[in-house]
């Protein structure tokens, strides 16, 4: 649950489901990886609808256990236009129950260029979510 203190707000890579209780599921997987990430998280970006098992290290497309791939901003990230990102690691595809995180030791320009797809890794003007509880 979403303290009644803190607002977080979902930016969508992705389609949003349609469907709110899948929508509802997707972003607390993500606010649960974001939120062991950095406790004082602001925004969250929902990259994928369910578990994956690849990572890209280095350029290079990589076998990883099943995961969510979470990026988030804290309120100095908001000002800066930077972000940090995490993978939370659940026990399969079909579990949607973050067991551990791996966050990333740094923080990246929300402007900068994915090699693979070629666009910014957090693009301005994603759809927005406010979720409040």
């Amino acid at each position: 649950m979403i303290p009644k203190h803190q607002q977080v707000t979902y930016h969508w890579l992705i389609e949003r489901p349609m469907i709110e209780k899948q929508a509802r599921k997707i972003m607390l997987a993500h606010y649960y990886t974001a939120i062991k990430m950095d406790p004082d998280v602001k925004e969250v970006m929902i990259r994928a609808d369910k578990p994956h098992r690849t990572t890209v290290k280095n350029g290079v497309i990589m076998p990883e256990p099943w995961h969510f791939t979470v990026s988030a901003k804290n309120a100095d990230d908001v000002a800066n236009e930077t972000h940090s990102t995490a993978h939370g690691y659940t026990n399969d595809e079909h579990d949607w129950t973050v067991n551990k995180i791996k966050a990333d030791q740094f923080t990246k320009p929300d402007k900068q260029i994915n090699g693979l797809s070629e666009k910014a890794y957090w693009p301005k003007g994603l759809p927005k979510d406010p979720a409040k509880k």
